[in-house]
């Protein structure tokens, strides 16, 4: 996210002159919109995790699952494509990135749960174990690369 926000800034700073009506100059006007940007993620996080059965009430909770698979993959092709591939300089790219991000981490953990109760005990215990273990693997992976 650093990366990212520094990119913006330094492509933004040359596009904002001067000063806003609050005395900020245009760095940190940018910093205090890429904050409010980056909170979109947990807003919609929580507003998805409460309303996902209201939302998208007319899907099944595998499909539910698809659509957040989907958002998060629009999400991280938004960052990587829009602003780092092809020099996107608009702060509307982190929000929508983060808005999609958002709802794709509100709805798949509790839709992944009720998926798997038809496949038996076994494999629902197996994937509640398995949701944090992943995360506590990523920084060895980093280091050394896939297992």
């Amino acid at each position: 996210m650093s990366v990212m926000e520094q990119n913006l800034e330094l492509d933004n700073n040359d596009t904002v002159p001067g000063s806003d009506s609050h005395g900020q100059t245009p760095t940190e006007q940018f910093q205090t919109q890429f904050k409010h940007a980056a909170a979109f993620d947990l807003w919609f996080n929580l507003i998805f995790r409460v309303m996902h059965n209201v939302v998208f009430a007319c899907f099944v909770p595998r499909h539910r699952v698809y659509i957040s698979l989907g958002c998060m993959a629009s999400s991280m092709l938004l960052i990587g494509g829009g602003i780092h591939m092809y020099g996107g300089t608009s702060i509307a790219w982190v929000y929508v990135a983060y808005t999609l991000g958002g709802v794709a981490m509100g709805m798949f953990e509790t839709n992944l749960l009720n998926s798997t109760l038809d496949l038996g005990h076994g494999t629902k215990t197996w994937s509640i174990l398995g949701m944090p273990g992943e995360p506590a693997r990523l920084p060895r992976c980093a280091r050394t690369g896939p297992p």
